[in-house]
């Protein structure tokens, strides 16, 4: 009853449940979780006489609630204007605060997980610049932040990405300093360290042999063998999988065309649902693939459908997921962070632990395999990326290739030996 009301700060998680209070026999009690900012979710319970009045009593509970988190924050903010050496701390919780309020954009919302991301990349930023005054960092100061950042405690070094992103967060918290006026310091971007690992592609790859014994390893699971088939399929991403809908498929004469136009993005922790939008503009696309997945993929549904009962076919309506292919067992939109969990336990069971495979490699498989007869620029219109992604990120090269290219160098050397 309370699944649609929107606060500023104040989220409800769930529906909700009602049942007999033992205080009274006419009375009854209504428990419900909610999660003020991104902090951790709590129980609260409210006793009445009839549902309207548990309901009123809620509303009034959140609103308030709402009121005076709203409210304690203007304070903390008003005390922190009137510092003269404003920390980097302070200055970057108040950029957070602002970050996330984009999680109710409708134009260009982000998801839980960025949020999330964001506050442990600041977390660690924290660690090393404690609450030094924003108007004292310096180019220098960036620097050692990064030298840092760069190292693990066993002397190895981090990987490029995750430093990259940590001198992103480190940037906008000094642009949004700058802007309100708390410094006026200009930061330059760092290069970073060539010794960073780097994303290892082929560490990604699945050839054409390893994808058979995947498939062969989920024969006998029906929803995960037909995940896997639509993913080496169409190279999807696996929050665009799990928001397919029956009707995403059009028939034409030798192929299907797959239309993608929305995703899974988790809302609040470990909550997820799906949104009518996708990752980016660019991912928004149709994708042809074989006859013989969308036969798979209807035999699948209606054979799913019409062995539901008539409580799990409630469940699809109150839960808005009529028409999806992939839900959990409460008939809700899969999460993705336990389903990709689970896949992997069910994987390496019959593979062994030694096989760490997960959904996204099959989107790297499905780019470097179609890399073999498609140019780049289709292979990322396929996939909904730009083309220097792909082939920064993306390609990488079978075992056949490699033999191939070994042949080619053979016969090579072989010609210039005859000089």
């Amino acid at each position: 009853m309370l699944e649609n009301i929107k606060l500023k700060h104040v989220k409800v998680c769930g529906k909700g449940s009602h049942y007999p209070n033992k205080v009274g026999k006419q009375r009854l009690g209504y428990a419900f979780y909610y999660i003020v900012d991104i902090q951790k979710k709590k129980r609260k319970t409210i006793a009445g006489n009839s549902k309207e009045e548990l309901e009123k009593k809620a509303i009034a509970f959140l609103e308030k609630l709402d009121r005076d988190y709203e409210e304690k924050q203007k304070q903390v903010q008003e005390e922190i204007s009137k510092l003269e050496n404003i920390s980097f701390r302070n200055v970057a919780d108040m950029y957070f605060n602002e970050y996330k309020e984009r999680m109710n954009s409708k134009k260009k919302a982000i998801s839980y997980s960025s949020v999330e991301g964001k506050a442990c990349v600041l977390k660690n930023i924290y660690e090393f610049l404690g609450d030094m005054p924003i108007s004292d960092i310096t180019n220098e100061t960036a620097e050692e932040l990064l030298d840092w950042a760069s190292v693990k405690k066993d002397g190895t070094y981090y990987s490029k990405s995750h430093v990259d992103k940590l001198q992103q967060a480190f940037l906008q918290v000094m642009q949004y300093g700058r802007e309100k006026g708390f410094c006026s310091n200009e930061i330059n971007k760092i290069e970073l360290d060539d010794k960073l690992t780097k994303v290892d592609t082929d560490a990604r790859f699945l050839d054409k042999q390893h994808l058979a014994k995947l498939l062969d390893a989920v024969k006998d699971n029906q929803r995960y063998h037909l995940l896997v088939r639509v993913l080496i399929a169409t190279g999807l991403r696996q929050e665009e999988a799990f928001a397919l809908h029956i009707d995403d498929f059009r028939e034409h004469d030798n192929y299907v065309e797959v239309i993608i136009d929305k995703t899974v993005v988790e809302t609040d922790s470990r909550v997820y649902k799906l949104v009518e939008k996708t990752k980016t503009e660019r991912s928004k696309r149709k994708i042809p693939i074989p006859v013989d997945v969308y036969e798979e993929v209807k035999k699948y549904y209606y054979d799913m459908i019409d062995n539901e009962s008539y409580e799990e076919k409630i469940m699809r309506v109150e839960n808005g997921t009529e028409g999806m292919i992939f839900l959990d067992q409460k008939k809700n939109v899969i999460n993705k962070r336990i389903f990709q969990r689970n896949f992997k336990r069910y994987i390496q069971r019959r593979l062994g632990n030694d096989c760490d495979t997960t959904l996204h490699m099959l989107r790297h498989s499905y780019a470097s395999l179609q890399a073999g007869n498609l140019p780049a620029h289709k292979v990322a219109k396929m996939l909904g990326d730009s083309q220097q992604t792909v082939e920064k990120n993306y390609y990488s090269l079978s075992n056949e290739d490699k033999e191939e290219i070994t042949k080619n160098i053979t016969s090579i050397i072989d010609s210039i030996s005859g000089f």
